[in-house]
């Protein structure tokens, strides 16, 4: 698999500018405005880029056909999209935490896991949408739909929230639901896989 994640890097060697300068846009305006949950919306924003482009590369230049060609299976096909799309919630994740702490004076590491949690909930829904929608019908089809479906689970997340204090909000309540999605996001790479091999055979 680590042949796949060196070609997915090489593809989005051509997008490196892109990144960096909406990155530093990201982080200018938490830093200036003091929203410290602001720049987690990067971290949704670029695996969810990461995913489409790979998979719209790919696509273009027919790679999958020939990579199963070779020997590749599909499962692996879609699950190192999948893992290599989680990879890039990283970084955002992490500059997120010098901003939090930058405008804070301090790291407040309560309020930092609870937006990461809801970040991390956004990104696996985001790859269990994005996954097979875009092998099935296309990453513009798959862009419409992954940003309602986005919407949907954290409106329901926050509702379901809104019953809660903040104080309340401990370890359960934080892993549970990325834990959830991320079940969800592994049975999107099993469905993906099968709309690979029908595609291809």
């Amino acid at each position: 698999m680590s042949g796949l994640f060196l070609k997915d890097l090489y593809t989005l060697k051509k997008y490196a500018l892109w990144y960096v300068s909406v990155t530093a846009i990201f982080v200018a305006v938490a830093f200036f405005t003091g929203n410290n949950s602001f720049i987690l919306g990067l971290a949704v924003l670029i695996p969810l880029s990461v995913l489409t482009a790979t998979i719209s590369t790919d696509k273009k230049d027919e790679w999958t056909e020939y990579a199963l060609a070779c020997g590749i299976s599909p499962v692996s096909v879609a699950a190192e999209k999948a893992i290599f799309a989680a990879c890039t919630f990283l970084l955002p994740a992490l500059a997120s935490a010098g901003v939090c702490a930058v405008n804070d004076g301090g790291f407040d590491v309560a309020a930092y896991l609870t937006a990461l949690s809801f970040s991390a909930d956004a990104v696996l829904v985001a790859i269990a949408v994005s996954l097979p929608v875009s092998y099935r019908f296309g990453t513009e089809k798959a862009r419409l739909i992954t940003g309602i479906a986005i919407a949907a689970a954290l409106c329901g997340i926050i509702a379901g929230l809104s019953f809660i204090e903040s104080s309340d909000m401990n370890a359960p309540l934080l892993i549970l639901p990325p834990a959830l999605f991320a079940c969800t996001a592994a049975l999107a790479v099993v469905l993906t896989s099968s709309i690979i091999k029908k595609q291809t055979t």
